[in-house]
């Protein structure tokens, strides 16, 4: 029997163009809000260490979305091979995506830090062609590579020179190419799960792993160095950061990632340090240099080219009982 296309979860058929341009908002907004986690981290990050201030972070934030989840009524259980996927979407996106980035900070240049961690999106497209099984088509390969382009241009600010590639930055290179990665795995692996999962459970249950895998590197932390004296303001930046960075735009960004293909929706995460050099420039009082307005540009362009479809969009797909697509 074939259930009505209406009846079915958005991640079950093919997108519309009605809810195309739904989820590039959803995922525009995600972004924007990520892209205010870097001055939230600032503030933090003066009073508490990397891993507690993550931990604190994403503890209070699996805190509210559980609240949100079962004010929802009974959540609905996950089965089978979904358990292990959503582990390990929780582990590498969030515990293992802090544990390489903030331990490769500390062995590499802040210039570098930023290039190779945003190099994540092609490694999502990588992987989903491998694991989701998505097209590399040409236009989307050029894009990401044109928005890339882009993201080297804007954090250098043309200063292609200030990159080191020096053995003394190796390890911490490596890394952040590990941090880069873990974070396409977990992105990846949730999508898998939303093909099965509505999207509040899978963003609770993946971030509450995550929280939890963070917690023994905050323990081991606080044993080393002790307490932290943490004023108002400090907590006040964590809040922030676990409501405006990681609850809300985990929202809008799940639900993207149901409607589009991983590749699609990663190129958006380009954007993040567009929001950020803004940011800078309104908060700090920096200036945009021409490199800024050049590599914003191409990361406009470079999206465009990934989503742009150069062919008829594919009929709807229906899902009959026996979990077969046909159109």
């Amino acid at each position: 029997m074939v259930e009505p296309i209406a009846n079915l979860p958005d991640s079950q058929i093919a997108p519309q163009e009605g809810q195309r341009g739904r989820a590039f908002l959803y995922a525009l907004i995600a972004t924007l809000l990520f892209g205010t986690a870097y001055v939230g981290a600032k503030v933090v990050l003066r009073e508490l260490p990397p891993f507690t201030a993550a931990a604190s972070r994403f503890v209070i934030s699996t805190v509210i979305l559980w609240t949100i989840l079962l004010a929802r009524g009974k959540p609905p259980r996950p089965r089978g091979d979904d358990w292990k996927t959503l582990a390990i979407a929780g582990i590498f996106q969030t515990t293992l995506y802090f544990a390489f980035q903030y331990t490769g900070l500390g062995y590499t240049s802040a210039s570098n830090t930023a290039v190779i961690a945003n190099s994540r999106p092609i490694f999502v497209a990588l992987l989903s062609a491998v694991l989701l099984a998505e097209p590399l088509r040409r236009g989307r390969v050029l894009g990401i590579i044109i928005a890339f382009g882009g993201v080297l241009l804007l954090t250098t600010d043309g200063r292609i020179s200030s990159l080191s590639f020096s053995s003394t930055h190796a390890f911490g290179d490596f890394l952040i190419v590990l941090n880069a990665m873990s974070g396409a795995v977990g992105l990846v692996y949730n999508k898998k799960t939303l093909s099965r999962l509505p999207v509040l459970p899978v963003i609770v249950y993946s971030t509450t792993v995550g929280a939890a895998g963070l917690l023994p590197l905050a323990a081991l932390e606080l044993r080393k160095i002790g307490v932290p004296h943490v004023s108002l303001t400090a907590w006040g930046g964590v809040i922030y950061l676990a409501i405006f960075c990681s609850t809300i735009p985990y929202l809008f960004w799940y639900s993207a990632l149901a409607r589009l293909e991983a590749a699609q929706t990663a190129v958006f995460l380009f954007f993040v340090p567009v929001v950020s050099v803004i940011l800078s420039v309104v908060l700090l009082g920096e200036h945009i240099s021409v490199y800024f307005v050049i590599g914003a540009l191409l990361v406009l362009a470079g999206a465009y080219l990934t989503n742009h479809r150069t062919s008829q969009p594919a009929a709807a797909v229906r899902v009959s009982a026996d979990g077969r697509r046909t159109p």
